[in-house]
C-alpha cells in the first residue's frame, strides 16, 4: 500500500456504529462535517475536557477557519488524517441521568459526545506496513459511562478486522490495516487504564513509535500497539461493562454493527449527516507543535495535534 492509497482510504465516505451484528451499542462514528464546526469546536474548545497530562492550551483559542480546513477531505487526503464524531444515540442521555447541555450538542443522529481523530502512517521502509493512530476526546459531562472504551473497540475492529471494500450505501466496510497505534503521556492514568481494560501492550521503547512520526507530545509519554492478530486474541477477553449482565462478550468475528447503517438508520446520507470515517490514527493531545501558545494555532498545530490519546476517560 502506497500514500496514495492512503489517500484514497481517507476521502472515502464512512460510518458505523459501535457494537456487534447481535448486540448494537450506544454510540454512532463519522465523519464531522463542514457545518458542523461549532459541535466540533465545543468538544475541543471546552477547558473542563482538556484537563489530561500533555494537553496543549494553544487548542483554546483556535479560529473556526483552522477548523473547517482541518476537518476537509482535501485536507484529510494530504495529511492521511480522518475526523470522526463520536454521537450518542437519541433518548440515551435521559436514561443514564447524565448531566448534559443537549442542544449546543445536537448533530443528524443523536448528541456529539467526542471525537476521534485518526491518522493514517506506513513505515518508513516497508511501505507494506502499514497502520493507524487513534486520539480521543469525550466532553466531560458524558464521561464515567464507558463510551471511550466502546469506541475504541469499533474503531480497532473497523481498522484491523474490516475490509476496504465498499458497501451499498457507499461506505466503506473497514480499512483493513497491519496495525493500529494509541500514545499518550505517562502520567494519563485514565488512558493508560482504558489500554489495560482492552488488553494493549505498551511498546519496550517509550516515545518511539514503530512508524516513526516526527510530532512528540510534551511530556513523557507511551506508545501501545496492536496487530490484527493481537487484536483478536485480546477481544476475547474484553468486557463490555456497559451491557447488561449475561451480554458483555464480544461477538466471536470481531464485526462492527454495520448492519445499521447498511440499512440506512442514522447514516445521514444525503441529507447533512456525516459518513464517519472509521480508519484509525490521530491521537488528540500535544505533539509540541507550537504548544503551549496560549494566543490561536495554525492548521498545522491542529495537525500536530491530532496523534494523542489524551482526553479518554471511561
Amino acid at each position: 500500500m502506497n500514500q496514495k492509497s492512503l489517500a484514497q482510504l481517507v476521502i472515502h465516505p464512512h460510518g458505523f456504529s459501535t457494537g456487534t451484528k447481535d448486540r448494537p451499542g450506544r454510540l454512532i462514528l463519522r465523519d464531522i462535517l463542514g457545518h458542523e464546526i461549532a459541535q466540533f469546536k465545543r468538544i475541543l474548545t471546552t477547558p473542563e475536557n482538556l484537563n489530561y497530562p500533555g494537553a496543549d492550551p494553544g487548542l483554546a483559542n483556535i479560529p473556526d477557519s483552522v477548523l473547517q480546513t482541518h476537518v476537509s477531505k482535501e485536507h484529510g487526503k494530504t495529511k492521511h488524517t480522518v475526523n470522526l464524531f463520536i454521537i450518542l444515540k437519541p433518548g440515551l442521555e435521559d436514561s443514564m441521568n447524565m448531566p448534559f447541555e443537549r442542544v449546543p450538542h445536537m448533530v443528524n443522529g443523536g448528541h456529539v459526545i467526542g471525537f476521534m481523530t485518526l491518522t493514517l502512517d506506513q513505515h518508513p521502509h516497508d511501505p507494506s506496513d502499514c497502520g493507524a493512530y487513534i486520539g480521543i476526546i469525550i466532553h466531560h459531562e458524558a464521561r464515567g459511562q464507558y463510551f471511550s472504551k466502546e469506541a475504541f473497540i469499533a474503531v480497532l475492529d473497523y481498522i484491523l478486522l474490516g475490509q476496504p471494500t465498499t458497501l451499498r450505501n457507499g461506505n466503506l466496510g473497514g480499512l483493513g490495516l497491519r496495525k493500529a497505534f494509541i500514545e499518550t503521556a505517562v502520567e494519563n492514568k485514565a488512558l493508560r487504564g482504558l489500554m489495560e481494560s482492552i488488553y494493549l501492550k505498551r511498546l519496550e521503547r517509550e516515545a518511539t513509535p514503530d512508524h516513526g512520526q516526527r510530532g512528540r507530545m510534551i511530556v513523557p509519554n507511551v506508545t501501545y500497539t496492536v496487530t490484527k492478530p493481537e487484536w483478536l486474541e485480546a477481544r476475547k477477553q474484553i468486557t463490555m461493562d456497559w451491557m447488561p449482565e449475561g451480554q458483555q462478550a464480544l461477538s466471536r468475528d470481531g464485526s462492527p454493527n454495520l448492519g445499521e447503517l447498511e440499512r440506512g438508520h442514522a447514516s445521514g446520507s444525503g441529507h447533512g449527516a456525516g459518513i464517519g470515517h472509521a480508519s484509525g490514527s490521530g491521537h488528540a493531545s500535544g505533539s509540541g507543535h507550537g504548544a503551549g501558545s496560549g494566543h490561536g494555532a495554525g492548521i498545522g498545530h491542529l495537525s500536530g495535534n491530532g496523534r494523542f490519546g489524551y482526553g479518554a476517560y471511561k
